[in-house]
């Protein structure tokens, strides 16, 4: 979240245009990835429910179903991303210099949906199966060693603008979902689940 937030305060001193567009693609790209996160919650509460009854298959089998609808709904906002780019940016405005750079982000935004509906869903059930610093650790080194080195690269060095953070978005979920897949693929993640014994009931809890 840090380095995204320094990502749209860059973008915000590139003009209004920039910044205009900036913020319109967030918002519309909300209708792919808001629906990708219910169902990694959903992904995260079965495969915690399966991993604390000791169901590591049925654990590991919803994680990859969760991924697979997943895939398929944000492929398809990606598709439409790409077929009506200028068309979609048009319904939030008429400045054309906003709408030109508002088309090029969606073009951006459609190549990283199935790498960020991977990496959303795999997070989540990680999470759901008590595996949150690894979780949490690789969305960090993500952010910061992948996303800002490749941002700053691109809008500072190259000088392409807001592009430049749209194409290190797609390099940072790459990268994160590829690694959290070799994690879930692996079997460490079914051994840090929660403990489920009973808790011993407090004397003063005694009726």
């Amino acid at each position: 979240i840090g380095a995204w937030t320094l990502f749209t305060m860059k973008v915000a001193t590139l003009g209004a245009a920039e910044a205009a567009a900036n913020m319109i693609g967030i918002q519309i790209i909300r209708m792919s990835f808001l629906p990708g996160y219910g169902v990694g919650t959903a992904a995260q509460t079965l495969v915690g429910q399966y991993l604390g009854s000791g169901d590591v298959a049925s654990a590991r089998k919803s994680g990859w179903t969760a991924v697979k609808i997943s895939a398929v709904y944000m492929g398809l906002c990606g598709l439409v991303f790409l077929a009506i780019p200028r068309q979609l940016t048009a319904l939030f405005t008429l400045d054309p210099a906003v709408v030109v750079v508002g088309s090029r982000l969606l073009l951006w935004a459609a190549l990283f949906q199935l790498s960020d509906s991977v990496q959303v869903v795999i997070g989540s059930a990680l999470r759901g199966a008590g595996d949150t610093s690894f979780v949490m650790w690789s969305g960090l080194a993500g952010g910061w060693l992948v996303f800002i080195p490749i941002t700053w690269y691109l809008m500072e060095v190259r000088g392409m603008g807001s592009e430049g953070g749209w194409i290190g978005v797609i390099a940072w979920a790459s990268a994160l979902a590829a690694l959290l897949v070799w994690r879930f693929r692996g079997s460490a993640w079914t051994k840090g689940g929660l403990n489920l014994e009973p808790r011993p009931i407090p004397e003063g809890e005694i009726a």
